[in-house]
């Protein structure tokens, strides 16, 4: 279940609807022409992609927000703006974990997997909250060359941890 598109891999027909819905956002230019973070995936884009829930969202807001979670509200309307009518479908697959001390993630430079500090395969890794981001607010985070792989060659490298303690090449 998801709220939104958080874009890192969306799938979308490659036709001129979708190829051009990003140009009905009247912030466009703006957009691409900053160099703040905008996240417009998650918020203006959603909002063309799913109208719909943009919809949903404003009842929430104007009538269920106060006796109904939010969370709950999106669990009973995602089956009406995800589903086999609108054709459409949107799932999350959590990516961009909050580190803790003790947990580690593993890619596994000879099959090209990514792993969970469970041990579950996962696409990729969304680096978010190991660096510094407003987002979280917290001292734990990688600081100076942390993230730097020593000079092994990558080639050479079987798998490489990443955890809040930096990233490291093991052989």
């Amino acid at each position: 279940m998801s709220e939104r598109i958080a874009g890192r891999f969306a799938i979308f027909r490659n036709n001129k609807k979708y190829r051009l819905l990003q140009f009905r956002c009247k912030k466009w230019k703006e957009y691409l022409s900053t160099n703040d973070h905008i996240g417009f995936d998650e918020s203006d884009w959603v909002r063309l992609v799913l109208p719909e829930k943009r919809i949903l969202t404003g009842i929430y807001k104007l009538i269920f927000k106060h006796f109904l979670s939010y969370t709950k509200w999106v669990e009973y309307t995602y089956k009406l703006y995800s589903n086999r009518y609108t054709r459409k479908f949107a799932k999350e697959l959590f990516t961009t974990p909050i580190p803790k001390d003790f947990e580690v993630w593993e890619y596994d430079n000879i099959s090209g997997r990514m792993y969970a500090p469970n041990g579950s395969e996962i696409p990729y890794l969304h680096f978010l909250f190991f660096k510094k981001t407003k987002y979280l607010e917290t001292d734990k985070y990688w600081k100076g060359d942390y993230w730097m792989l020593q000079n092994y060659g990558l080639d050479n490298l079987r798998k490489i941890l990443f955890s809040l303690n930096g990233v490291v090449g093991k052989q």
